[in-house]
């Protein structure tokens, strides 16, 4: 059994908001960050059917933050 350690230096407490994995994560919600919106935002438009299959199964991750 691995041991964990925490630093107090590297770590922050009682915070409202923290980015983990390209995500805001807060006390009542997970959302993307603004970067990982831009990047989906300035994608090129799929010219052939794989491509579009493609980008279709990328932004699948996605499908839950989108209203």
């Amino acid at each position: 059994m691995e041991k964990l350690v925490l630093n107090a230096s590297k770590g922050e407490l009682a915070v409202g908001k923290v980015i983990a994995l390209d995500h805001i994560v807060s006390e009542t919600s997970i959302t993307p960050t603004n970067e990982t919106i831009q990047a989906i935002l300035d994608l090129q438009k799929p010219r052939t059917l794989k491509q579009a299959n493609k980008f279709l199964d990328g932004l699948a991750y996605y499908r839950r933050f989108v209203p």
